[in-house]
């Protein structure tokens, strides 16, 4: 179908900010088709979950050719109890039946259309060649629809004419283990595609009934997706709950059912997802690959502890003896369903018995919620928002104020926590693998003593690292919140930074595949450049998916407990002020007065391209202070020591972070200007005492954002562009910076 409104708005939302609901464009060329390409529209997934965000269209894959809808994808649908509109009490209440009962089949998601005659064949946001082709999802899937066409005495003509004729999009879940292994198994006699949807290709989301789908899927020669009606909700609800207490539908594994209804008088969709078996394979596959990275790495079970190790007991020995098993494992992703397989069979025990030794190991449950972040990335307003919609726990950190003994008094709070609540937040950077082990072994200790079950939860607020994007919110953020906060007081912009930075260069991210990650059974991605509210709800969702919470959030509850998370006030003592963390001394530097420094740049650099982009361009970072660096602890070692030494006094006697002022003054004569297309710097000679250790003295001006200023050191040595000037001699203060 047509819609050039719904083109323009998703073009519109190409150039948004992530933020605001970003689309990514991606142009595809089509199968056998030379000179035929679509565009695909993909959102963030974060986005189908924000309140604060809407979509010109929720679908989950969407390709179109200029203004019409080629292919058009399921609009994301959710999990029981992932979202207001899936939990029981809204599904009882708001939507109405018969209520379609798919098997949910574990693959990967194929949808198919027509344009101009021509078969159409996408994974969920791409088709056409890829650079790993070998791994192609489309290519794959339209292999196999070639054949089973050649089967059905069918073509791709026909069926490409049908479905554009029909104006509709065939959707179903490819699934091969000799292409792409995922939990549950699909030997060579049950793969292929299962069609489950045949949906019509306008924004509004309308789908077919199943026994039309099982129809065409028939004469094509597709898989058929089983299938069952059920009248009444309550009977729906009765009947899911009676196949999870098994995992299986008919005798078979299966990953659970896709609801089809209605709610308001249009199709809505939700899923029920079975925890188990599925959630113990998935376990099995995970321990699988970490053993086989590092055959001495500890595994530490939690959801499924007796069944893992049983599990865990049978394959170390087993892969060391079959190796070419191994290997086809770590090289290919495949040969894990074999190794479970082979695992039943020696055990003499179906999955049932096996999760019923879990079920007789069983303490009081536990949770604990352990961030890992750095300044600044939301972690306190998610906890506070958390605990106040819940009732959970919330031990910060920070509110220790004693310096001697303060893990041990952490530690102490954490254990009394859990002594009132089920559910602890531990509010601290943990962001290094030392801190998490910290806690690990503190908790391990506490369950032991009192019985507990511990599941260990991490909230993973860099789950792309430390990355440019992440530092502007952060420290945004840091300087927003001003004197609101324990121990980062009363410091400028400078002092701040270096803090910052510091956490920043010691970040260890999450890796589950060694100790101390390992203790983790879940890691929930929380970016915090996502924005907190975001955070919260992603957070809710990721628990009531894993460990069936049921817990709800409703949208006036969730923003009141928003709302006054921000309005917290940090527990500063009454009179007091909270000793400033003292950071280790950096570097040794001249600085220049920074009015005389912009005076002689702007004398000198007018009508230059790259100087006005520095002022002008929120994509460029003009420097706001200016300094020679001398020695930098870092790299020049010899010098910095030497520095040090030299101005011990004055540096022990001083208390403050950011730059130290050591009472010597040094000239410094600027000589020339050089940049490229990211840095710009002024070339200078040091006619005084000190000297830098860098083999062209410098001072930075500025840089293209995300750009680090070291980079001024090699572009010195290799410059596009260089102003010579009269030179001007500065008089600059020797300084240490911390």
């Amino acid at each position: 179908m047509y819609d050039s409104a719904l083109l323009a708005e998703l073009a519109a939302a190409s150039t948004q900010k992530a933020s605001a609901g970003k689309v990514k464009r991606h142009t595809n060329q089509v199968w056998d088709a030379p000179g035929l390409t679509i565009e695909s529209w993909k959102f963030n997934e974060w986005d189908y979950y924000s309140t604060k965000v809407k979509l010109p269209i929720p679908s989950r894959g969407l390709f179109t050719k200029e203004d019409q809808i080629v292919v058009r994808g399921y609009d994301k649908f959710f999990n029981v109890g992932e979202v207001e509109s899936t939990k029981w009490n809204s599904i009882l209440t708001e939507t109405t039946g018969p209520y379609a009962l798919t098997l949910k089949e574990n693959g990967c998601k194929i949808m198919i259309g027509g344009y101009n005659g021509k078969l159409i064949v996408t994974s969920k946001n791409r088709t056409g060649p890829q650079e790993n082709d070998y791994k192609n999802h489309s290519l794959a899937a339209t292999n196999w629809i070639k054949a089973r066409l050649k089967e059905a005495g069918k073509t791709e003509q026909e069926l490409a004419s049908e479905l554009e004729e029909k104006d509709l999009t065939a959707v179903g879940e490819f699934c091969d283990d000799n292409f792409e292994e995922h939990v549950l198994a699909y030997p060579p006699e049950s793969a292929g595609i299962y069609l489950n949807g045949l949906n019509r290709n306008t924004r509004e989301f309308q789908t077919l009934a199943p026994n039309v789908v099982n129809e065409l899927g028939a004469r094509y020669g597709f898989l058929r997706t089983d299938f069952l009606m059920v009248e009444g909700v309550d009977e729906t609800k009765q009947f899911l709950e009676k196949c999870a207490e098994t995992g299986a539908y008919n005798g078979r594994d299966i990953e659970g059912f896709v609801v089809r209804c209605k709610k308001d008088g249009k199709d809505f969709f939700f899923k029920y997802k079975f925890k188990e078996p599925y959630l113990m394979y998935r376990e099995w596959r995970t321990a699988t690959h970490v053993i086989l990275k590092d055959p001495q790495a500890a595994w530490k079970s939690k959801m499924h502890k007796e069944a893992t190790n049983e599990f865990l007991k049978f394959a170390r020995p087993y892969l060391k003896s079959h190796p070419e098993l191994a290997e086809k494992i770590q090289k290919e992703g495949k040969g894990i369903i074999e190794l479970r397989e082979k695992f039943l069979e020696y055990s003499n025990l179906d999955p049932e018995q096996l999760l019923q030794l879990q079920i007789n190991e069983k303490g009081t449950d536990k949770y604990v919620l352990i961030p890992v972040a750095t300044i600044g990335c939301g972690k306190t307003t998610v906890a506070l928002t958390l605990a106040s919609l819940y009732g959970w726990g919330h031990v910060q950190n920070d509110d220790v104020s004693s310096k001697s003994g303060k893990f041990r008094t952490f530690s102490n709070r954490i254990s009394q926590a859990f002594s009132e609540h089920d559910v602890v937040i531990v509010d601290r950077n943990n962001h290094q693998f030392r801190e998490r082990q910290q806690l690990f072994e503190a908790m391990d200790l506490m369950a032991d003593a009192n019985g507990y079950d511990m599941h260990y939860i991490g909230l993973d607020f860099l789950p792309n690292g430390p990355a440019q994007k992440e530092w502007e919110v952060t420290l945004s953020r840091v300087m927003n919140r001003g004197d609101n906060h324990q121990t980062i007081r009363n410091m400028d912009r400078p002092a701040v930074e270096a803090i910052m930075k510091g956490f920043r260069g010691r970040y260890q991210p999450i890796t589950v595949a060694k100790e101390p990650d390992s203790n983790f059974e879940l890691v929930i991605d929380v970016n915090c450049a996502r924005g907190s509210k975001d955070n919260v709800t992603a957070v809710v969702s990721a628990l009531n998916d894993a460990y069936d919470m049921d817990l709800e959030t409703k949208p006036e509850e969730l923003n009141a407990a928003f709302s006054a998370a921000l309005e917290h006030k940090a527990k500063i003592p009454v009179g007091t002020q909270p000793a400033q963390k003292r950071a280790t001394w950096s570097f040794f530097c001249i600085r220049v007065d920074s009015k005389e420094m912009m005076q002689l740049l702007a004398s000198n650099l007018q009508g230059n391209p790259f100087w006005q982009e520095l002022q002008v361009s929120k994509g460029m970072s003009l420097k706001q202070e200016f300094h020679v660096t001398l020695a930098h602890k870092a790299s020049e070692k010899t010098q910095f020591k030497a520095l040090k030494t030299k101005y011990h006094k004055l540096l022990t006697g001083s208390k403050e972070n950011g730059f130290v002022d050591l009472n010597v003054e040094e000239p410094v004569i600027v000589e020339s200007i050089c940049w490229n297309t990211r840095i710009m710097a002024a070339a200078v000679s040091l006619p005084g005492e000190h000297c830098s250790s860098n083999f062209h003295p410098h001072i930075t001006v500025g840089m293209a954002k995300g750009v680090p200023p070291k980079e001024a050191n090699a572009m010195m040595n290799n410059y596009d562009n260089r102003v010579e000037i009269k030179p001007v001699r500065l008089t600059g203060r020797l300084c240490a910076f911390r």
